[in-house]
Order: structure tokens, then C-alpha cells, then sequence
């Protein structure tokens, strides 16, 4: 750690820190500078970091506040504006004083952090609360009574229809004027225009998010909406080269589910307004040529595509939780587990088993190993939608209506649909088990293991009907649709929240519709069965919280899900989605639900309070602290 660089140097810190009140030994904090690359003997790789700004993705900033216990959520720091210069915000860091106790571990020679009072003073004078360069907005299309619910039969579902519609106008959202003046004092991407958000902790937009919200924007009849909404992330595009992972600088070196181009399509689809398209066509061609030329694997004859996030640092928004997970490793082995993490988070399976070397911790993660069956169907389904879109427009009306049917044309989009059909067939399904898996591509072999991104392939069409009795048979020998809840992440229970007993609206979605593209019967009673049972959980739920929770459980219905590295958030944007195109798809055969006896009350207000109680406990903790210390900084 002493060995000198021309650039700069790296730390390796062992400290104790006071956490509220109580000492915890931190196993490994990393300070670094600001630079390209680095040397620190023979372990450091190049530095990687994931953003450029001088404060929100400054590592040694963040190594010093995330580690304090100021905050509970790490994600909470980097989401406060600034309200000074970030260069006058920086210089009043390195002017902080530094603690005088030493480590209990190793006396560090240089880089001790600043004292815990002195950074409490220095983020009040310096930062706003987080949120607070956002406001409320209403989207000036919304209406009390889009015409989909005239067509939902059951008067509860109408009723629920109708709710969930009003909750487009609390998740809605327009940056302040601040952040178009003076965009470095803030991490959020100053956008074109306003936006729906998921809810609770997430602020701003998210990518993948944004499909299943345009989706149920578009059930709403609230166009404008969407469309700004797709010209938000078009408009990224054209800054950065790709979609990010959301709408904070922070995120901005990694993507995720490559889905921009289907938004475009469903946008058609409901309008039939071709003037989208045609603006948006070369920057869906320019995203996709980001995802084959930087997210791309040779796999002997094939080619198929993988997540892989360019940041080898801890998430800025999840800096402690990753910094935790890296406790004892060396420090080259730190970076390549912070890569594989962020890697993990831009699949929006964030975390599963799925990416794990064991399938039960986080240190284990090899998440860009990995060629996922979700990934490589949707970008399936894009590379036929880009052919699709080449062609001139009175051919859409036919050649867009799902399952796409592959034209005989020399479209290069075309000819790299029908490579992947192949190479979906050859490595992706696996004739065993009846259904699709990831690959490995690291070491050249199938997972064993069937989770609900295996639906995604039937969602997308790529695959042949002659499979469906086969895929029917795994279906049931399996049981993933056997739950009273909704169709699990996985069968597999360890504490990822993309794990058994967790289920996800957007699994939902794709598990529902591929079973009724499947030209089956037997296959699309289970996809009306599965329907069913998703949208009473929902509206047990909500009948209860007036809400719609990020995740549920499979198990029981209703009841929200859990794990992870944050508690379930309410809201919630792509349940909201998924919900209102269920509503406006099945809405004239859906039944009531049944009546929630006070046994299953009592079970979903428990686990509902359980969890509320935890946000309301930490939230009174660091309200208490919060206002101690401008009592503090008020007397000072």
C-alpha cells in the first residue's frame, strides 16, 4: 500500500468504525483517486470507475460516508443534490478533519478517514435530501375512467382496474429546474421530459422498468406519456451510446434488458402512429450495435449475448452492501467481485442463484459468465422488430402481430434473427429437462437448473410449436405453476431476492403470454389460470394497502415478497403494468376473487406490517439522528 505511483495510489484500510453506537469491524475499505489506471503492487487492476463525477462516483468520498452509519440505505447519499460546485464541495472534504483514533487492525500511514461529526457537518451544509430535485407531476393525460375498464366483467376488478390507474399520478415525476441549470450538482440525468417512476426508494426512472410501465401507460390510454417516456431513454441513447440502468449519473456504466426497441413497437401497436418509428429507428439500430459489439460471446459456432458491466468498483448506490460482500478478499479479487455485482445488477435479476458459483452467495457471483435465456430471446425479438421496421409501414399492421414471422428478405436483422434461432436451439434448450437454461460460458456447459426466465423463449416465439408437448410435461413434473401466488423466480430458496418464494410481475408477463402464443389449448388454460391467481394476489394486497408491492410471494397470495439488499417497496410501476394489461386482456373472463377470509387477513397483515415496521424503525432511527445533528450543526 506504500509502494509510490506518478498517478496516484490505492489504500487498503483495516478500521473499526463506530456504527450506531456500537463497534464494527470493517474488513476492507477502498480509497482511491480519481485516474485511469493505478498501480499497487502486483494485485490492482485498472481502475474502472463507475461514473465520472467528481463526487457521487468518487470512491474515496464514498468510502468515507457510506462506512459512517450516517445513512441506512447507501443509496440514500448518492440521490442528495449538491448545493455548492462540486469542486467546492470536494475541496471542503479534503478540508475535514481526520479521526485520531487508529485502526484496531493496522495503523494506516495515510488516508484516514474523516471524523463521523465532521461528515455529518459537511453533508448538512453541502447536500439537500435526497428526492428534493424532483417534484410531483400529473401527467396531463390521465383521465378518472380510460375505456379498458368497461371491459373487465367482474365489478371488484373494475374497481381494483380503477385504483391502480389513479396510481399513475403518484408515481409521477419532473426534475426541477436546477438540474437543467446546473446539471453536475446532481446525479440525475436531466431528461427531456417527465416520467413515471417505480415507487418507494427508486426515484427515478429504470430501463426495464420502463417496458412494463409504457406497457400499462399505453392500457391507460395515456400516449403522450409514453411516448416521452421512450424519447427519455432515446435520448440516452444518443448521450452514452446505450440505455443506462437508470436515471442517475451513477448508473451510467451499465445497462439493462435491452427493451427500447419492443417499447417502440408497443407504442405502434396502440397508436398506430408510425412518426415514432421513423425518428427512432437509427438510435434503436445504434443501441443494438452497442449490445453485439460490447455484450457479445463466440461459443464454437454461435454467437449469443451476455451482461457485463464496465466498473470493476462498489456500486455507488449499494457501496456498503458491496464493500461487505468483498470482506477478506484480496484486492484484486475485490474488483473482479465488484465487476461480476454490477454485471449481476444489469441483468435486473439483481440477485438470483442464477448468477452464483455455489447458487447461494453473493461472493460466488459470475454473473458475466453467463448467457441468459431472457437476454438472448428478447434481443431475438429485437433483431426481428429492426428487420420489421425496414420495411415500409403497410406491412406492419401483419408482420407485427405476435408470434413475428421471419420475412424472406435480405435484412441483415433478419439474418442475425435466424443465427440466433439456432443458437438458441443448439445451447439454450435442453432436451432433458423439456425447457430452456442459461449457459456457462465460461465453462462451456448448460445450468442444470429451469428458472422463469425459461417462459421468455416462448414469449418471444423462438422456438418450434413441435416442442410444446415436451415443454407441457416439464412444465408439470416441475410444479412452477402449481403455486397459489404467481410463478416463482426460481424452486430454489436461499435469500436473492429473484429466488424462491419471490415472485415478479414481469415473470408473470412473459410466462402468461408465451403460453398463449404457443398455439396450445392445454397451454393456454394454464396461461388464464396463471393470470387468475396473479391478479387476486394483486388485489389482495392492494384491497388491504390501497398499494401494489414490487414483489410477491408465491406461497402466499397477497402477502409481499422479501430479501434482498432492501426492503419491498410499494407502488409499484411494472406491477402496476402488468396488472392493467392483464386487466385489459382477460378483464371479460376474469372472475372475482375470492373473499380474503380473516386467517389469510391476518397472514397479509402481518407480513405487510412486519415490513413496515422495519422501514418505520429505521426510518425513526435516522430521523432522530438526522435531527440531532442539525440541532448540533444549528448550536455550532
Amino acid at each position: 500500500t506504500n509502494k509510490p505511483s506518478t498517478h496516484g495510489h490505492l489504500l487498503l484500510l483495516f478500521s473499526s468504525m463506530n456504527r450506531f453506537g456500537g463497534i464494527r469491524t470493517c474488513a476492507l475499505i477502498i480509497s482511491l483517486c480519481h485516474l485511469i489506471a493505478f498501480s499497487c503492487g502486483d494485485s490492482a487492476l485498472p481502475l474502472r470507475l463507475a461514473c465520472s463525477h467528481p463526487i457521487y462516483c468518487n470512491n474515496t468520498v464514498l468510502a468515507a460516508v457510506q462506512t459512517s452509519g450516517i445513512y441506512n440505505d447507501s443509496k440514500t447519499f448518492v440521490d442528495q443534490p449538491l448545493l455548492a460546485s462540486p469542486s467546492e464541495v470536494l475541496a471542503a472534504y479534503n478540508a475535514l478533519p481526520v479521526s485520531s483514533s487508529p485502526s484496531s487492525t493496522q495503523q494506516p500511514q495515510q488516508g484516514s478517514m474523516p471524523t463521523v461529526e465532521a461528515l455529518r457537518g459537511w453533508l448538512h451544509r453541502y447536500f439537500g435530501e435526497a428526492g428534493s430535485d424532483l417534484h410531483e407531476w400529473t401527467p396531463a393525460d390521465w383521465t378518472v375512467n380510460p375505456p379498458f375498464l368497461q371491459r373487465i366483467r367482474s365489478p371488484s376488478l373494475q374497481n381494483f382496474g380503477l385504483g391502480v390507474h389513479a396510481i399513475w399520478k403518484s408515481l409521477g415525476r419532473r426534475l426541477a429546474a436546477r438540474v437543467y441549470e446546473l446539471p453536475e450538482w446532481h446525479s440525475l440525468i436531466p431528461v427531456p421530459h417527465p416520467f413515471v417512476v417505480p415507487g418507494g426508494r427508486f426515484r427515478e426512472f429504470y430501463y426495464w422498468d420502463t417496458y412494463w410501465i409504457v406497457r400499462g401507460l399505453l392500457v391507460s390510454n395515456m400516449y403522450e406519456t409514453a411516448r416521452h417516456m421512450i424519447e427519455n431513454l432515446l435520448y440516452m441513447v444518443n448521450v452514452y451510446g446505450f440505455v443506462p440502468n437508470g436515471g442517475r449519473v451513477y448508473y451510467a456504466n451499465r445497462s439493462q434488458p435491452p427493451l427500447l426497441t419492443l417499447m417502440v413497437r408497443e407504442y405502434y401497436h396502440a397508436t398506430r402512429n408510425d412518426t415514432l418509428v421513423a425518428f427512432a429507428l437509427p438510435t434503436l439500430q445504434r443501441e443494438y450495435e452497442f449490445w453485439m459489439r460490447e455484450r457479445a460471446a463466440q461459443i464454437g459456432d454461435h454467437t449469443l449475448n451476455h451482461y457485463g458491466a464496465d466498473s470493476n468498483v462498489p456500486r455507488p448506490e449499494g457501496w456498503l452492501e458491496d464493500y461487505e460482500t468483498a470482506a477478506g478478499l484480496s484486492l484484486a479479487e475485490a474488483q473482479r467481485l465488484f465487476e461480476q455485482i454490477a454485471s449481476g445488477a444489469e441483468t435486473g435479476w439483481d440477485f438470483s442463484s442464477r448468477w452464483l458459483g455455489d447458487r447461494e452467495t453473493l461472493p460466488t457471483i459470475a454473473a458475466a459468465s453467463v448467457a441468459p435465456v431472457d437476454l438472448n430471446c428478447i434481443l431475438y425479438e429485437v433483431e426481428l422488430t429492426l428487420g420489421l421496421f425496414e420495411l415500409s409501414y403497410e406491412t406492419w399492421d401483419v408482420l407485427l402481430e405476435k408470434p413475428l414471422i421471419l420475412p424472406l428478405t435480405s435484412s441483415p436483422y433478419f439474418a442475425a434473427a435466424q443465427r440466433r434461432l439456432l443458437a438458441i436451439d443448439a445451447l439454450l434448450w435442453n432436451e432433458e429437462i423439456g425447457l430452456w437454461v442459461d449457459y456457462n460460458i465460461t465453462l462451456g456447459a448448460q445450468s442444470p437448473h429451469v428458472y422463469a426466465s425459461t417462459f421468455v423463449s416462448m414469449w418471444a416465439g423462438s422456438y418450434a410449436r413441435s416442442k410444446n408437448v415436451k415443454i407441457t410435461e416439464a412444465i408439470k413434473h416441475l410444479g412452477i405453476l402449481d403455486f397459489p401466488g404467481g410463478l416463482p423466480s426460481s424452486l430454489h430458496a436461499v435469500p436473492q431476492q429473484w429466488d424462491f418464494p419471490n415472485c415478479w410481475a414481469p415473470s408473470q408477463a412473459f410466462a402468461i403470454e408465451g403460453l398463449l402464443l404457443s398455439d396450445d389449448p392445454q397451454m393456454a388454460d394454464l396461461a388464464y389460470d396463471l393470470a387468475q391467481r396473479w391478479i387476486n394476489s394483486n388485489y389482495d394486497g392492494w384491497l388491504l394497502t390501497g398499494a401494489l408491492f414490487e414483489k410477491y410471494n408465491a406461497t402466499q397470495p397477497g402477502l409481499p415478497g422479501g430479501g434482498g439488499e432492501y426492503t419491498v417497496q410499494l407502488g409499484f410501476g411494472w406491477s402496476n403494468g402488468v396488472a392493467l394489461s392483464l386487466l385489459d386482456r382477460f378483464g371479460d373472463r376474469l372472475q372475482d376473487p375470492p373473499e380474503i377470509d380473516q386467517v389469510r387477513r391476518s397472514a397479509i397483515d402481518a407480513g405487510v406490517q412486519q415490513r413496515v415496521r422495519t422501514v418505520s424503525g429505521r426510518v425513526r432511527q435516522r430521523d432522530h439522528e438526522e435531527a440531532r445533528r442539525r440541532s448540533e450543526n444549528d448550536v455550532t
